[in-house]
């Protein structure tokens, strides 16, 4: 399975953030995570940081972030990819998730036979995230989660200690209140299958 992987930045994409000349391979959370759910039988392929999509202006979707996730859905499916794997932070910007999570079901209704898509908002950014999977709850209910890092590490978290936290995560025990992340990672066993228990239990 050949995946088209998008993220804000390095925390999300490590290595294949920034211009392609300039990326590696080395993973970020997000491939970290798909790894977590799914240990095998799918490769990135291709990556792209958010503020290097192209501009899309066609089509039937009016907003700038509709009109992203389509271009990136319809450019996946172009290259002949199984899946769209994305995370946009939400950033306070409650419009922009009803625009992406109606972006979403929309493709999914005009494309059931693929390519799949692992998508959805980041609430409010990464490290909400990182702190859900580090156990804490209430990750998603701050506009600064990075001011709770300290609960867990020194601050500033750098990238690899983000990702020695999704390691050691045991995905069934994420808080049930981090609702982005879970949506995110149900998404992800719907198309890559699972290789470890159903998440939200904790």
């Amino acid at each position: 399975m050949k995946i088209l992987l998008v993220g804000e930045g390095p925390g999300e994409l490590g290595g294949r953030s920034g211009e392609k000349a300039y990326q590696t391979d080395s993973p970020g959370v997000l491939e970290a995570l798909l790894k977590k759910v799914q240990s095998s039988g799918w490769e990135i392929a291709d990556s792209i940081q958010w503020m290097y999509i192209r501009k899309y202006k066609a089509g039937g979707f009016r907003s700038a972030e509709q009109r992203n996730v389509k271009g990136l859905y319809n450019l996946a499916k172009e290259k002949g990819y199984d899946a769209l794997a994305f995370a946009r932070d939400r950033d306070g910007d409650k419009q922009r998730q009803e625009l992406i999570e109606g972006a979403i079901a929309e493709l999914l209704k005009e494309h059931p036979q693929g390519p799949g898509i692992i998508g959805g908002m980041v609430v409010e950014k990464l490290e909400a995230w990182i702190l859900a999977l580090a156990g804490k709850n209430k990750s998603e209910n701050t506009k600064h989660p990075e001011k709770r890092l300290g609960e867990i590490t020194l601050e500033p978290m750098t990238l690899s200690q983000m990702l020695a936290v999704v390691a050691e995560t045991d995905l069934s025990k994420i808080p049930k209140d981090a609702q982005s992340l879970n949506t995110w990672l149900e998404r992800a066993r719907a198309v890559l299958g699972s290789s470890e228990p159903s998440s939200g239990r904790g």
